[in-house]
């Protein structure tokens, strides 16, 4: 059995004419792991935070998901007022206490940018006029691009390619990297694009959806697998 956690998102949903909140998770994620035999383990934001460690003890591995933007107060220590975020506390904890203990982690988009806020980095605006797209289109055309992955990292001798196409769905990126990691990838504008850890620990996160693109561009199931390899079996 491996049962990998996974933070959901809020949502309001219209429910017989009034808003009701709800827990949600996309099925893209949960069948990225079902197919490939683990147990996702679904952690509410509103969990407790003195009980994040019963849940790291409970977990064979971690995936971060995407969703909303992170509030800036937790990147930028200059900002008078700052927002506090549920999800955010909850993720960035789940993160440190996952890397100290060693437990496998893989983000996805927004789970790029929490490990590396996690690790002290800061994010900003990805500019709107370039040479790559990497928002949603107005109608509702995602764009694809290319990318560059850097020879000397674990993503290459995992995917075993120089670069390679994802889904751009984000306004935000990367700008100051975070302590103990390093880049993975880059887009040809210079968006990090993925990163991983810079010692033997199993950090990997993209910034594009991965779980959109995984029938069609089946490398990226070889980053699933690895990152299952990587949880012990006696959980």
């Amino acid at each position: 059995m491996k049962p990998i956690g996974i933070v959901c998102t809020e949502f309001n949903v219209d429910k017989n004419g009034y808003k009701q909140k709800v827990n949600m998770v996309s099925n893209a994620y949960i069948e990225m792991l079902t197919k490939n035999d683990a147990i996702p383990i679904l952690i509410t934001p509103q969990m407790e935070m003195q009980r994040v460690n019963e849940i790291v003890e409970m977990i064979g591995g971690i995936l971060f998901i995407g969703g909303e933007d992170i509030k800036q107060g937790y990147y930028d220590k200059e900002l008078m007022v700052k927002e506090i975020s549920k999800r955010d506390e909850i993720e960035i904890e789940l993160y440190k206490q996952c890397k100290e203990k060693k437990i496998p982690i893989l983000g996805v988009c927004r789970g790029l940018q929490i490990i590396n806020v996690a690790e002290g980095g800061t994010l900003e605006e990805v500019p709107t006029k370039g040479s790559i797209k990497h928002t949603i289109d107005d109608d509702g055309f995602i764009n694809y691009h290319d990318i560059y992955i850097e020879k000397d990292s674990s993503l290459k001798k995992i995917m075993k390619v120089d670069n390679y196409s994802v889904c751009s769905m984000h306004h935000q990126k990367i700008a100051k990297l975070g302590n103990n990691l390093k880049i993975s990838a880059k887009s040809e504008d210079g968006v990090i694009e993925a990163i991983e850890s810079d010692d033997k620990s199993f950090v990997i996160a993209f910034q594009g959806h991965i779980e959109k693109n995984i029938k069609n561009f089946k490398r990226y199931d070889n980053v699933i697998k690895e990152f299952l390899k990587n949880v012990p079996n006696d959980i």
